[in-house]
């Protein structure tokens, strides 16, 4: 079991929007302005034989932001126009199932380095929402135009990868890890850490850094896309001493 802290706003990232392929907008292109929270997670981790492991593990990420609009735009589906303040919040969740298999060597013994590798399915969802509070609401046949707009992207992908990791002392031990998978035009997940870690009985505290970039199906209306970085610190629980 391991929660994580990852301040990604200290190297910040902020996603786009982009018209789709199957887009009638001629300007539906969207930085997303504001600030990013901090991102919080965990990991449960589960042994399997030959000394292999099957983690599942999910984090989330929260941004919101304004702007006066420099140009027409039509985000969503909603037409806004130059002039308009906008307001925007988006939420981005990743989920994984991660079998992490000792590939070489085997068995491993306490002091070698070992190879995995990572057969993953990994769900992305992320949602946004617009708004110009302030602008004045326009009507069309009698009916007024919305000057709010939402929307919800999911994106699932197995994703394939590998895992470096050497304990060579009794109480200290680094991992290297890195996966991804991605259809060109429909789509793409990657992501990579590495960390050390100290162990202090049945707790291991870890430090590292982390990456993470994903992009929804282009062929849609719109599509979104983030790549986010930075250190990260986790505390994992061991329910037996990994002695």
């Amino acid at each position: 079991m391991e929660p994580f802290y990852w301040p990604i706003t200290l190297l910040p990232s902020l996603p786009v929007m982009r018209g789709g392929a199957s887009s009638a907008a001629s300007n539906a292109d969207l930085d997303f302005p504001g600030i990013i929270k901090k991102s919080e997670g965990g990991i449960v981790s589960i042994p399997t034989p030959m000394q292999s492991t099957i983690r599942i593990s999910y984090f989330r990420t929260q941004g919101r932001g304004d702007e006066t609009l420099p140009e027409n735009l039509t985000l969503l589906g909603t037409p806004f126009y130059q002039g308009n303040w906008l307001a925007t919040t988006h939420l981005m969740q990743d989920a994984k199932v991660s079998w992490d298999f000792l590939t070489y060597p085997l068995p491993a013994g306490p002091r070698k380095i070992r190879v995995k590798t990572l057969w993953e399915v990994q769900w992305v969802s992320f949602s946004t929402q617009i708004n110009a509070p302030y602008a004045t609401v326009a009507t069309v046949n009698g009916s007024a135009v919305s000057n709010y707009a939402s929307e919800g992207k999911n994106l699932i992908r197995p994703t394939f990868g590998g895992e470096l990791e050497q304990a060579p002392f009794r109480h200290f031990r680094y991992e290297l890890k890195a996966s991804g998978f991605g259809i060109p035009h429909h789509g793409d997940i990657w992501d990579m850490e590495g960390s050390l870690a100290f162990r202090f009985g049945k707790l291991e505290l870890l430090v590292g850094a982390k990456a993470f970039h994903f992009e929804t199906n282009p062929q849609l209306d719109e599509y979104f896309t983030d790549t986010i970085k930075g250190p990260y610190v986790g505390l994992r629980y061991y329910l037996r001493n990994p002695e």
